[in-house]
């Protein structure tokens, strides 16, 4: 296990710091959805009358839980399509190999490929589900 790590450690280490990107990146729209929201609520109308609580609403940007939400939906689909893309090089590599010695083995490698692509679907399907 160890070996593994040590072969990829500039993999994990840039993972690692596009999470921390995404966090920030999240921290930043958080704070200026609500800088935008204290604005908007605090401004006067420009015709003298007074906003309605549901004008405010609808004026209003999303509020943090949605970007939080749009946020964990982001990871949810990158952190798939990482992990399928990782798989599917292991994959392909031993496929190629294997295709060298036995080319009959078409198929069966074409399915192994496939399966791991599967997981992308699925954490779509979670993003989608977060979003709606």
């Amino acid at each position: 296990m160890l070996g593994w790590f040590s072969r990829h450690v500039w993999t994990l280490h840039l993972c690692l710091a596009a999470v921390g990107v995404v966090l920030v990146a999240s921290g930043l729209v958080l704070q200026a959805a609500d800088n935008q929201t204290t604005e908007s609520v605090a401004s006067p109308t420009t015709s003298g009358e007074s906003a309605s609580p549901a004008d405010a609403e609808t004026k209003a940007p999303a509020p943090w839980q949605d970007a939080v939400r749009m946020v964990a939906a982001a990871v949810a689909i990158s952190l798939t399509a990482f992990a399928t893309a990782f798989t599917q090089c292991r994959i392909g590599s031993a496929g190629v190999g294997a295709l060298a010695e036995n080319p009959k083995l078409f198929g069966n490698i074409l399915v192994f490929l496939v399966v791991p692509e599967t997981m992308v679907i699925l954490g779509f399907v979670v993003a989608a589900l977060m979003l709606f």
